[in-house]
């Protein structure tokens, strides 16, 4: 294997959200982000798999030496082997990779945060310099905007991990909600240990929820319109990390005793429409009305692959647009023959409205001559 199937087989096994925001990407780009995404993968599953606190220091430790021989010209491992030809390119620093590190060591030093200010220096680490590195690979500026934004973009995603997964970290001895928040709502430590839910608990899930929204409103007010066409796959994945923190809302918090997740599908969906339509409606509100044109090709202009039918809510309604002649049986058909074929829901096979369409026979004449109604 080599260490671009590596980093690759790496990022597919997670079904990370990300992935699907690298798909857009040209291959160099893709390859890089691919690769850097892999290390972080590698250094994190250190502090989420490891049980022995001092194994994982051990293997922190050894990935401190490798990112330093990676840069002095010698790496090892296949994660380094396959960044490290990007590094240049993309002005990815030993600097970056080595903050990484600290903040999955900050993990097995510190559990609770006191108050936000605390937890933010430590998503800052985990997520911040994420983000700045990403934004260098998609593209941009000069703009120092732009690293803000990429910054207070990687706060949101992380406060909306956060959020996602208080029962789980809650399993592994981790509480990253603000002990002085935790206060301010009366919730104790001991009850989210324990799964217990309560008003008092999902009105402080809401608080934190509110503050990601204004979060991701602010990040994406800070992306200079320069480099907003660079920056797409940033906006997908603001998209579907939106998305997911209103599934979570929706669901009133019912995160202590299960992740909720949003379907691989709907992610495609999510980052196609961003890449495909230009806009990043799903990560700043509600979406924006469309024309019957726009929505039709929304809908119906992109194959995920195969030639299977699409879902047909009224599959049974006699179809009023069927012409005369028996309905198409095979494959669905597309429109067009000298532009690119587009999926349309015209060709699909329908079920016949009634048990004599083949005959298509008049009305038999009853005995005074007329014809039976």
């Amino acid at each position: 294997m080599t260490p671009q199937q590596y980093v690759q087989q790496k990022a597919v096994a997670s079904g990370s959200s990300f992935y699907y925001a690298f798909l857009f990407l040209p291959a160099p780009r893709r390859a890089a982000i691919t690769a850097f995404y892999a290390f972080c993968r590698e250094v994190d599953d250190v502090v989420d798999e490891v049980t022995d606190p001092g194994v994982a220091r051990t293997k922190l430790a050894w990935w401190q030496a490798e990112v330093a021989k990676a840069y002095a010209g010698q790496p090892t491992h296949p994660v380094m082997l396959a960044l490290m030809p990007h590094a240049a390119d993309y002005g990815i620093e030993q600097r970056h990779l080595q903050a990484v590190i600290d903040g999955c060591q900050m993990d097995l030093e510190q559990t609770r945060y006191l108050d936000f200010a605390g937890l933010k220096g430590y998503c800052h680490l985990v997520a911040g310099i994420v983000g700045e590195v990403a934004a260098r690979i998609f593209g941009q500026t000069d703009d120092p905007r732009t690293t803000e934004y990429a910054h207070t973009l990687g706060l949101a995603f992380q406060l909306t991990n956060i959020i996602r997964d208080v029962g789980e970290d809650a399993m592994l001895g981790r509480i990253y909600l603000p002990v002085n928040e935790l206060q301010q709502f009366d919730v104790k430590a001991h009850e989210i240990l324990k799964r217990t839910y309560s008003d008092r608990f999902t009105a402080l899930m809401r608080f934190q929820a509110e503050r990601a929204h204004r979060l991701y409103d602010e990040a994406l007010a800070l992306l200079p319109d320069a480099d907003r066409r660079a920056q797409k796959p940033g906006l997908m994945m603001a998209s579907i990390y939106r998305t997911l923190l209103r599934e979570i809302e929706h669901d009133n918090f019912q995160v202590l005793h299960q992740r909720i997740k949003l379907t691989p599908l709907r992610k495609f969906w999510l980052a196609w429409k961003v890449q495909a339509l230009g806009a990043d409606v799903d990560a700043v509100g509600p979406p924006a009305p469309m024309n019957g044109r726009r929505l039709k090709v929304a809908v119906h202009g992109c194959r995920l692959g195969g030639h299977g039918r699409r879902h047909r809510p009224h599959a049974g309604r006699p179809p009023s647009h069927r012409v005369r002649g028996r309905p198409h049986r095979g494959r669905a058909r597309t429109r067009g023959r000298g532009h690119a074929a587009r999926w349309h829901p015209r060709h699909t096979r329908q079920r016949p409205a009634h048990p004599d369409w083949r005959l298509r026979r008049k009305p038999a004449p009853d005995a005074a001559g007329g014809c039976r109604r």
